[in-house]
């Protein structure tokens, strides 16, 4: 069978990966001249780990987290989640990678040539068993199956799908990374319509992210990003400056948030979609990336054991419900992230503060597994 990959990014290479692992040409149409990554740091969770493992991507991604501490902006403990007992539970621990660094991973692990760079996919049409892709350059391909991993604002969903622009939460979010030793714990602190967190990465390293309420495509103030972000968190804890001032003018990147509402299906006939392409996250379940490498591992298993149809149907019924779940989880908890009436962040922080940890525990259980338990 010869795939087709639109995006190679994190979640085309993994997918891509899957693909050849079980047995199957495929190839990856990536718009860039050089394939790259840009971005600053990712969480990869137990369930994300597992995912990596199951496209053959073994060993540790990123620097492990030991301690992850959420806290008020005024610095006050809410709760400790107990990511220190992440390995002994579940087999892996929370680390944090940067991007750029996963993804040149997964781009060695990838059979050499299996990228086409410069290959921006502009229309594809589906003929019975096949589909035919026609790229911006104007040269066609055609394939037995097309995998949409081409991002928020993907072609193959436009074309697939035809449900309009993502939507935008109403917030942005700053993110760098500074050559600064935070040690091996992370802090998040929450605020009123504001979040900030700083994580550990390897090497000495840390990354950051800052969130806050702000018009969408908003233009950097005169002073640049790195100026904007001081004085959006210049009343937050010490270490909230102290990462940003560690951090270059040029590593400041800024993103508005956007995600989609869930849909029914991601198919039709041999074209399917993966990662931010299919389901489209706000980042406040921190599951994003992880919920990609799934996908893959999960279309990966699939077309190892059916026919291209019965593969991606599969796929769709492994991955849809968990996958929905955490868009609308993620867009909820953002509700209230993004709350400028003080009660609701009062009464979140009381519930975090409160929570009993059989139910933390049970909630992680539930994060951590995969479509397919066990596995």
């Amino acid at each position: 069978m010869r795939v087709l990959v639109a995006g190679g990014g994190i979640g085309g290479l993994a997918a891509a990966i899957a693909i050849g692992r079980a047995g199957h040409e495929v190839e990856v149409l990536e718009r860039a001249p050089v394939p790259a990554e840009v971005g600053a740091g990712l969480a990869i969770w137990p369930n994300g780990h597992r995912a990596l493992a199951a496209v053959g991507i073994g060993g540790t991604q990123g620097a492990p987290v030991r301690g992850l501490a959420i806290r008020t902006w005024r610095d006050r403990l809410l709760m400790e989640t107990p990511v220190g007992e992440f390995r002994g539970r579940y087999g892996h621990d929370l680390t944090v990678v940067h991007r750029a660094e996963l993804h040149s991973n997964l781009l060695a692990a990838l059979e050499s040539g299996r990228v086409r760079p410069s290959a921006e996919l502009a229309t594809f049409e589906q003929n019975g068993s096949t589909v035919t892709v026609t790229l911006a350059s104007g040269g066609r391909s055609e394939a037995d199956l097309l995998i949409g991993a081409d991002g928020l604002r993907s072609a193959v969903r436009r074309a697939l799908l035809g449900d309009g622009e993502p939507r935008y939460s109403g917030a942005t979010c700053w993110r760098g990374v500074a050559r600064l030793d935070v040690g091996d714990s992370a802090v998040n602190w929450l605020g009123i319509a504001a979040e900030f967190g700083i994580f550990p990465l390897s090497d000495g390293r840390a990354y950051w992210f800052g969130v806050r309420n702000r018009p969408e495509r908003e233009a950097d103030g005169p002073d640049g990003r790195k100026a904007d972000v001081l004085r959006a968190f210049a009343s937050w804890p010490q270490a909230v400056g102290d990462v940003i001032e560690a951090t270059a003018d040029a590593d400041v990147l800024r993103n508005d948030l956007y995600d989609r509402a869930p849909v029914k299906s991601w198919a039709r006939g041999v074209v399917t979609l993966l990662g931010d392409a299919a389901h489209p996250m706000l980042p406040n379940a921190a599951q994003g990336a992880c919920q990609t490498l799934e996908d893959a591992a999960e279309l990966g298993r699939a077309l190892e054991r059916l026919p291209a149809e019965p593969a991606l149907r599969a796929y769709q019924v492994a991955r849809l419900e968990r996958a929905n779940a955490l868009v609308r989880q993620s867009r909820l908890t953002a509700r209230v992230a993004q709350s400028n009436n003080p009660v609701l962040p009062a009464i979140r922080n009381f519930a975090m503060g409160h929570v009993p940890r059989s139910l933390l525990l049970g909630q992680l259980d539930n994060l951590m597994s995969s479509a397919r338990r066990g596995t």
